[in-house]
């Protein structure tokens, strides 16, 4: 079982390698991922997320759903940084 101090450390060092994105972006093998490389396999585990809109108020289901769908159609291989 791991212990809570190597759990912080594992947290730490997660973030310190991998970022923690809180958006959806596309990773390494052109997954939809968000946070610290948490999968995000379709657009209804993306509507189940608390996004912000760009007006700062909860994005909705259609927003959520386009805004994977954006992301899904990007080309992997390209230069699309997580920022």
């Amino acid at each position: 079982m791991i212990s809570a101090y190597e759990l912080s450390l594992l947290k730490q060092k997660c973030i310190q390698y991998e970022d923690n994105v809180p958006w959806l972006y596309l990773d390494v093998n052109g997954n939809v991922t968000i946070g610290i490389g948490h999968l995000v396999a379709n657009e209804r585990l993306a509507c189940g997320i608390d996004f912000s809109s760009n007006n700062e108020k909860p994005a909705t289901n259609d927003e959520i759903t386009e805004a994977f769908k954006a992301i899904k159609k990007c080309q992997f291989g390209q230069n699309y940084p997580a920022s």
